[in-house]
């Protein structure tokens, strides 16, 4: 079992469709430090209201949600920069936890339906 989990390990990481889409610049405005081969955790941070905040998710793939959820005309977010993060500890398990802590139900809905669009 150990041997199959080790050949697993090896063997290259298909990056994301949303991280794809990052490196081919359909997610403008965001500043995207991480290689494509990364799984961890990772610090989105931005600049809204005067406010600069740094919040951690669990996943690549969530960090990019959070930066096109921020990078929408209906928020007034900018200098939006997603790192990778050694650790989750205090962080968000997924895009949704951090939308509902940051804005509340409905304004997550409100953005979640702009985002479908």
């Amino acid at each position: 079992m150990i041997h199959k989990l080790r050949l697993a390990a090896t063997q290259g990481i298909d990056p994301s469709p949303r991280f794809r889409r990052l490196l081919a610049g359909g997610i403008s405005d965001v500043d995207c430090r991480v290689e494509a081969d990364w799984v961890g955790a990772c610090t989105v941070s931005f600049l809204m209201e005067g406010v600069q905040y740094q919040d951690v998710l669990s996943s690549i793939d969530d960090a990019l949600l959070v930066a096109e959820l921020l990078n929408s005309p209906t928020l007034e977010a900018s200098d939006i920069r997603i790192v990778a993060s050694a650790g989750v500890g205090g962080g968000y398990s997924s895009a949704i936890e951090w939308g509902y802590a940051r804005f509340g139900e409905r304004a997550l809905g409100e953005l979640l339906s702009w985002w479908l669009l």
